[in-house]
């Protein structure tokens, strides 16, 4: 097998730099010593000019194989899968091949999980991916289904037809409270709290039922919207709403769109300073905790919404697919390392497994778990010896 792949780039060679005489002769003396391949033969005579257009065939078994499929039709498309080998993702992505993810609609699933796979193989950029990601969560327009665009249009355009160029931040944020809440009826999920689709914003769109950081999302999009300085605020087991008014700041409960006062936050914090030990020398001001958050902090918190979910229902293929986005997301933080080794030790994928679980322990070999991080490692490992 090596040496008819050398044959065949050695005449490659021949014909890229003109030589289709010495080309041809070799060719033929290889098909008289046996050599036959079809699928290599239709675009090297394509290269030599016997036909005007080769066939559109696609072959991933060798490198030069798919350049072939490259070179030989002028209009060349190829859509990677999750089984394409490694360096056809390398060609791809250095020949300029690849599909831009930003055309991506966020309904593909199939084209995000595969981006995702590549991605965690080293073989697609992180931060594009995490560009997509800003886009997949905050982005309504994008997350309904095209065939809703209409019926999202109607909901902003109902509540703009509202507004005349004299009505005031604070009364379209009156305006958006009721709409929001009396006339759309969003509210929380109480019946069924820990359904991960209350995560999901498409599903929250339909069913107008979700939790805090989703109500929130939903909202803060609908703000922009009508011109509202809005932003979400990552509190402590409560995610939240602010919004900015020449009166002052308004921080809104986003499952009742109730204004809440500093002692009521106050309230809310404190069983989670008590939690922490942040009292005394250690006591954090409210103030630290109603910054504005960022996308990556937002989307941050979703995720592990959902990663607590699936772990609780011990549904691990899904936990793995958030966790193989947390550790896009959050480079910095090897804790979602190892739990990506742990998720990929639930579904006996060992070598993986092993992998994470050592890059953990080589960053933190003195952490709290690392003991039972590193006797987990030697069970895994004790598997691929053989018996």
């Amino acid at each position: 097998m090596e040496n008819e792949y050398l044959t065949k780039f050695n005449l490659y060679c021949l014909i890229n730099y003109g030589k289709n005489e010495e080309a041809q002769l070799i060719l033929d003396l290889q098909k008289e010593l046996g050599f036959k391949d079809d699928y290599f033969e239709n675009k090297i005579n394509y290269l030599f000019g016997y036909m005007d257009e080769a066939n559109k065939d696609i072959s991933e078994s060798s490198i030069l194989d798919f350049h072939l499929a490259h070179r030989t039709n002028p209009e060349f498309e190829f859509e990677p899968k999750k089984e394409t080998p490694k360096l056809i993702w390398k060609y791809l992505s250095t020949s300029n091949l690849l599909y831009n993810i930003q055309d991506l609609e966020t309904t593909d699933i199939d084209k995000i999980s595969t981006i995702e796979k590549a991605t965690h193989d080293k073989n697609y950029s992180e931060e594009k991916l995490f560009e997509f990601y800003l886009r997949f969560q905050f982005n309504i327009n994008q997350l309904l289904n095209t065939k809703d665009d209409k019926k999202r249009k109607a909901l902003v355009k109902k509540l703009n037809a509202r507004f005349t160029p004299e009505t005031t931040d604070l009364q379209k944020l009156q305006h958006l409270k009721h709409y929001f809440f009396s006339e759309l009826h969003f509210e929380l999920n109480t019946n069924d709290y820990y359904d991960p689709e209350n995560s999901y914003l498409h599903s929250v769109l339909q069913t107008r039922r979700g939790i805090p950081i989703s109500l929130s999302l939903i909202m803060l999009e609908m703000g922009g919207q009508i011109g509202l300085n809005i932003r979400g605020i990552s509190f402590p087991n409560h995610f939240l709403v602010r919004v900015s008014l020449p009166q002052g700041e308004v921080v809104l409960d986003p499952t009742t769109g109730a204004s809440l006062s500093k002692t009521e936050l106050q309230a809310m914090l404190d069983p989670y300073l008590d939690a922490q030990g942040y009292r005394g020398e250690m006591a954090l001001p409210l103030s630290v905790f109603l910054k504005s958050s960022g996308a990556r902090e937002i989307l941050s918190r979703l995720l592990r919404n959902l990663k607590a979910v699936y772990s609780h229902q011990d549904r691990w293929e899904r936990l793995l697919g958030i966790q193989e986005r947390l550790v896009i997301l959050l480079p910095g933080e090897i804790e979602e390392i190892r739990d990506r080794g742990l998720a990929f030790a639930q579904l006996d994928y060992t070598r993986p497994a092993i992998e994470d679980m050592a890059t953990y322990l080589s960053h933190m070999p003195l952490a709290e778990d690392a003991d039972e991080i590193r006797e987990h490692l030697q069970d895994l490992e004790r598997t691929l010896k053989p018996h």
